[in-house]
């Protein structure tokens, strides 16, 4: 027998490469690399922390910051709304990191409903705390990206 894998027909993805974290009249900002976005997908970023979502798609948005030291909280926010949105993530740096991980997800996500004008949203860092360093790259990997920014699309 073979086996079937489900087929979600009209999906399309886009995965972006992490940078550091920016600060931005006092926001603090997830940054992604937007010239990781494919042409034609429906989705813009002119800065790389806010992202233009096209009207008449639906839209799955998973992401993260990287940091060490001290506790961070994130989550998303639709700007044209001024509203958080979806689920936050967390991180905490040290050995304690069971106190915090994983009751809260590491990944900050939210569903954005087809509708009839285009949105823009941000991941944004609500709360930090024992001074986290947001200019960090894993020890363990040489490789830049992480994190990473998922945007799941169906038209």
């Amino acid at each position: 027998m073979t086996a079937r894998f489900p087929v979600y027909s009209g999906l399309k993805t886009a995965v972006l490469n992490g940078q550091d974290a920016t600060l931005v009249s006092s926001v603090r900002y997830a940054k992604f690399d937007q010239t990781d976005i494919p042409s034609g997908f429906g989705v813009s970023s002119t800065n790389g922390y806010q992202f233009v979502l096209d009207s008449g798609s639906s839209y799955i948005l998973i992401g993260s910051t990287s940091m060490k030291g001290g506790t961070v909280s994130f989550q998303w926010y639709n700007e044209t709304t001024s509203a958080n949105i979806g689920f936050k993530g967390n991180l905490r740096s040290g050995s304690s990191q069971n106190s915090l991980n994983p009751q809260y997800r590491k990944e900050a996500v939210a569903y954005i409903a087809s509708s009839g004008s285009s949105i823009t949203v941000s991941l944004r860092i609500t709360t930090d705390a024992g001074s986290p360093d947001f200019a960090f790259e894993p020890q363990f990997s040489s490789n830049s990206g992480i994190p990473i920014l998922q945007i799941i699309k169906k038209a």
